[in-house]
């Protein structure tokens, strides 16, 4: 058995009627019903309407998150000669839980080593032909030391340098990843809704 994501939408802050919507069949009926235009739903709004429907159709857990954005001109980049670019396929591409980041991420990787072995990394994830997102992690031991922020600076410059733009996700309170985020220089661009669903093989 796995887990899969039936639908996945993202609404603006600003424009949350312009409601994006990836999904199985049923569940965009159910979304295309109603009427955003005149009902004037604000985030506050479809946050729970969309999480019911997780519930309602048995999908499994549902969670929101917080995406964020910013312009070049905006970022507060940290670079750092110790930040080195991994090798996906090399043994050093693997956290400290043991899992190797090529299944994490799907665009460069980049860590901070110590004594230990890799202590930060951040990668890019392709969202789409015009933005990536960035995932970043740090060993528990060593937070608050700046490395999240010297580690996702290099993969943020990475995504700017292909003419793409920077997008930052967190899960709803998680606070280290939001003040990250600020500290990078990112701005709340909209709240997402993930939904999964458990997948059983036949035998």
């Amino acid at each position: 058995m796995n887990y899969a994501a039936p639908f996945f939408a993202l609404f603006p802050l600003h424009t949350p009627n312009n409601l994006t919507v990836t999904s199985t069949e049923s569940v965009c009926d159910e979304i295309a019903g109603w009427n955003l235009n005149d009902e004037h739903l604000s985030p506050s709004d479809l946050e729970p309407r969309l999480l019911d429907i997780a519930v309602r159709m048995n999908l499994g857990n549902a969670y929101v998150f917080d995406t964020l954005t910013a312009a070049p001109d905006e970022l507060r980049l940290d670079f750092s000669d110790e930040v080195l670019q991994l090798d996906p396929d090399s043994v050093d591409a693997t956290d400290w839980n043991g899992v190797r980041l090529s299944t994490e991420v799907d665009g460069s990787i980049f860590g901070v080593f110590d004594d230990y072995g890799l202590a930060a990394w951040s990668g890019e994830k392709r969202m789409s032909d015009v933005a990536h997102d960035i995932q970043v992690a740090t060993r528990s031991d060593v937070r608050r030391r700046g490395l999240a922020q010297k580690v996702a600076s290099r993969a943020i410059e990475t995504i700017l340098e292909s003419g793409l733009v920077p997008f930052y996700s967190h899960f709803r309170g998680n606070i280290p990843s939001a003040r990250l985020a600020v500290a990078l220089g990112f701005r709340p661009y909209g709240s997402a809704v993930l939904a999964e669903y458990q997948v059983v093989h036949g035998e």
